[in-house]
């Protein structure tokens, strides 16, 4: 989280082979819950997954918007990954 809270980077790293198609969501603690913030991918796309949930297809497809309270509480939906393979999302407070 950027010092002015303006904006921050989260990584989401898949060290392992899962047995689940689908992870819980995760949740991007110390966000402004009453901001809104842009989701976009930092660096390069993923490899291709087969299982995508349409949140996590939009997420690597294009930029998002939600609410700060929403990825606090519900959580961000992400994709699963292949074995060893690392996710940057960077937000930025609209």
């Amino acid at each position: 989280m950027a010092p002015d809270g303006t904006e921050a980077l989260f990584g989401i790293a898949q060290l392992t082979t899962l047995k689940r198609r689908q992870l819980p969501p995760v949740r991007l603690p110390g966000l402004d819950a009453g901001a809104i913030y842009r989701l976009a991918l930092a660096g390069p796309k993923p490899p291709p997954v087969r299982f995508l949930t349409p949140g996590a297809q939009a997420l690597v497809e294009r930029t998002l918007t939600a609410p700060g309270a929403v990825l606090m509480e519900a959580g961000l939906q992400t994709p699963t990954l292949p074995p060893e393979t690392v996710l940057l999302i960077h937000l930025q407070k609209v």
